[in-house]
Protein backbone atom coordinates (compact mmCIF):
# COMPACT_ATOMS: atom_id res chain seq x y z
CA UNK A 1 0.00 0.00 0.00
CA UNK A 2 1.59 3.50 -0.98
CA UNK A 3 1.21 6.16 1.03
CA UNK A 4 0.91 9.54 -0.53
CA UNK A 5 3.69 11.70 0.05
CA UNK A 6 7.07 13.77 -1.10
CA UNK A 7 9.64 10.57 -0.92
CA UNK A 8 7.18 7.90 -2.24
CA UNK A 9 6.81 10.68 -5.21
CA UNK A 10 10.18 10.62 -5.73
CA UNK A 11 10.80 6.36 -5.48
CA UNK A 12 8.00 5.92 -7.65
CA UNK A 13 8.56 7.97 -10.42
CA UNK A 14 12.47 7.30 -10.34
CA UNK A 15 10.87 3.30 -10.50
CA UNK A 16 9.01 3.86 -13.60
CA UNK A 17 11.26 5.86 -15.20
CA UNK A 18 13.70 3.03 -14.98
CA UNK A 19 16.52 5.35 -13.22
CA UNK A 20 15.79 8.42 -15.55
CA UNK A 21 16.40 11.64 -14.49
CA UNK A 22 13.05 12.90 -14.18
CA UNK A 23 11.77 17.37 -13.57
CA UNK A 24 8.62 19.04 -12.38
CA UNK A 25 7.11 15.64 -10.43
CA UNK A 26 3.66 16.32 -9.31
CA UNK A 27 1.05 14.89 -7.40
CA UNK A 28 -2.08 14.29 -9.62
CA UNK A 29 -5.47 12.48 -10.42
CA UNK A 30 -5.97 10.88 -13.58
CA UNK A 31 -9.23 10.40 -15.49
CA UNK A 32 -12.67 11.64 -14.87
CA UNK A 33 -13.33 10.04 -12.29
CA UNK A 34 -11.50 11.68 -9.48
CA UNK A 35 -13.92 12.84 -6.90
CA UNK A 36 -17.19 11.25 -7.51
CA UNK A 37 -17.08 7.26 -7.96
CA UNK A 38 -19.12 4.98 -7.28
CA UNK A 39 -16.15 2.76 -6.08
CA UNK A 40 -12.90 3.40 -4.60
CA UNK A 41 -11.14 1.08 -6.52
CA UNK A 42 -12.12 3.56 -10.06
CA UNK A 43 -10.55 6.63 -8.37
CA UNK A 44 -6.36 6.93 -9.89
CA UNK A 45 -3.96 9.40 -7.81
CA UNK A 46 -0.56 9.46 -8.21
CA UNK A 47 2.53 11.10 -9.31
CA UNK A 48 3.63 12.17 -12.80
CA UNK A 49 7.04 14.08 -14.05
CA UNK A 50 9.07 14.62 -17.22
CA UNK A 51 12.36 12.85 -17.95
CA UNK A 52 15.47 14.20 -19.31
CA UNK A 53 15.15 12.39 -22.59
CA UNK A 54 11.29 14.06 -23.13
CA UNK A 55 8.73 11.58 -21.76
CA UNK A 56 6.13 11.60 -19.54
CA UNK A 57 6.95 9.49 -16.51
CA UNK A 58 3.59 8.29 -13.96
CA UNK A 59 2.47 6.03 -11.37
CA UNK A 60 -0.52 5.79 -11.05
CA UNK A 61 -2.70 4.10 -8.09
CA UNK A 62 -6.24 3.27 -6.49
CA UNK A 63 -8.00 4.73 -3.56
CA UNK A 64 -6.71 1.66 -1.23
CA UNK A 65 -2.92 2.74 -2.02
CA UNK A 66 -2.57 -0.19 -4.51
CA UNK A 67 -0.58 0.03 -7.34
CA UNK A 68 -2.33 0.31 -10.89
CA UNK A 69 0.02 1.15 -13.94
CA UNK A 70 3.25 2.88 -14.50
CA UNK A 71 4.23 3.83 -18.03
CA UNK A 72 6.38 6.40 -20.09
CA UNK A 73 5.56 8.35 -22.97
CA UNK A 74 7.34 9.99 -25.46
CA UNK A 75 6.32 13.08 -25.55
CA UNK A 76 7.32 13.08 -28.85
CA UNK A 77 4.55 10.90 -30.45
CA UNK A 78 2.04 13.36 -28.47
CA UNK A 79 -1.05 14.42 -31.17
CA UNK A 80 -2.62 16.45 -29.18
CA UNK A 81 -2.67 18.34 -25.79
CA UNK A 82 -5.20 20.66 -24.12
CA UNK A 83 -5.37 22.50 -20.34
CA UNK A 84 -8.07 24.03 -18.32
CA UNK A 85 -8.23 25.25 -14.87
CA UNK A 86 -11.06 25.26 -12.16
CA UNK A 87 -10.63 26.83 -8.53
CA UNK A 88 -6.67 26.25 -8.70
CA UNK A 89 -7.97 22.63 -10.21
CA UNK A 90 -5.98 22.13 -13.49
CA UNK A 91 -6.63 19.69 -16.03
CA UNK A 92 -4.31 18.06 -18.90
CA UNK A 93 -5.94 15.93 -21.70
CA UNK A 94 -3.22 14.45 -24.12
CA UNK A 95 -3.46 11.99 -26.55
CA UNK A 96 -0.54 10.16 -28.07
CA UNK A 97 0.22 7.86 -30.90
CA UNK A 98 1.86 5.05 -29.14
CA UNK A 99 3.00 2.34 -31.28
CA UNK A 100 0.59 3.22 -33.66
CA UNK A 101 -2.32 2.94 -31.28
CA UNK A 102 -4.10 6.38 -29.84
CA UNK A 103 -3.49 6.80 -26.07
CA UNK A 104 -5.19 9.23 -23.95
CA UNK A 105 -4.01 10.60 -20.39
CA UNK A 106 -6.03 12.70 -18.39
CA UNK A 107 -4.01 14.56 -15.13
CA UNK A 108 -5.83 16.75 -12.81
CA UNK A 109 -3.63 18.57 -10.01
CA UNK A 110 -4.40 21.66 -7.83
CA UNK A 111 -1.43 23.92 -7.15
CA UNK A 112 -1.87 23.09 -3.59
CA UNK A 113 -1.95 19.52 -1.40
CA UNK A 114 -3.38 19.76 1.84
CA UNK A 115 -2.62 18.00 4.58
CA UNK A 116 0.66 16.32 2.61
CA UNK A 117 4.60 16.92 2.27
CA UNK A 118 4.26 18.20 -1.46
CA UNK A 119 6.05 21.55 -0.96
CA UNK A 120 6.78 22.27 -4.15
CA UNK A 121 3.21 21.01 -6.17
CA UNK A 122 2.53 24.77 -6.99
CA UNK A 123 6.32 25.50 -8.70
CA UNK A 124 6.81 22.21 -10.15
CA UNK A 125 3.03 22.06 -11.78
CA UNK A 126 3.88 25.00 -13.29
CA UNK A 127 6.90 24.20 -14.89
CA UNK A 128 5.43 20.65 -16.09
CA UNK A 129 2.48 22.25 -17.68
CA UNK A 130 4.87 24.72 -18.96
CA UNK A 131 7.30 21.80 -20.72
CA UNK A 132 4.02 20.17 -22.19
CA UNK A 133 3.12 23.02 -23.63
CA UNK A 134 6.61 23.46 -25.71
CA UNK A 135 6.11 20.08 -26.68
CA UNK A 136 2.98 20.56 -27.78
CA UNK A 137 3.97 23.61 -30.00
CA UNK A 138 6.90 21.54 -31.09
CA UNK A 139 4.78 18.87 -32.61
CA UNK A 140 2.18 20.82 -34.21
CA UNK A 141 0.63 23.03 -31.58
CA UNK A 142 -2.36 20.95 -31.26
CA UNK A 143 -4.89 22.66 -28.96
CA UNK A 144 -1.97 24.08 -27.00
CA UNK A 145 -3.07 26.52 -24.46
CA UNK A 146 -5.91 27.14 -21.95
Amino acid sequence: MASFNQKNMMLYLLAAANGAKFWHPIYCGFGGQVALSSSALNNMYGYAGITSDGRLVYAKFNMLGMQAENDMLWLENMTSIKFSEFMRMHTIKMTFNQDGKKKKLKIKANEVVHGKDFYMQEQNLKMFMDTLKKYGEMCGGYNVGY
